[in-house]
């Protein structure tokens, strides 16, 4: 890490200059590569950071009464 901050306006020329590399390269020779991302790389105006933050916060504030229902959620769907 270079120590800078990343801020969410950073992520298009970020997707843009990513390099997306297959785990598994020598499966499905022929095929095409699939990749599955979380929210955080959602484009600009798609989803924001601050609405995942919102989320985790509630979904901790839940877990804490027991209810571990929208931690999951948000883990399997982010």
């Amino acid at each position: 890490a270079c120590g800078a901050s990343i801020e969410e306006f950073h992520k298009t020329d970020m997707l843009a200059a990513g390099i997306w590399i297959p785990q598994n390269p020598g499966a499905g020779r022929g095929k095409r590569a699939g990749f599955h991302l979380n929210k955080l790389y959602s484009p600009l105006g798609w989803r924001s950071w601050a609405s995942l933050v919102e989320k985790w916060d509630a979904a901790q504030v839940a877990k804490k009464s027991g209810n571990s229902g929208p931690l999951k959620e948000f883990v399997n769907s982010s």
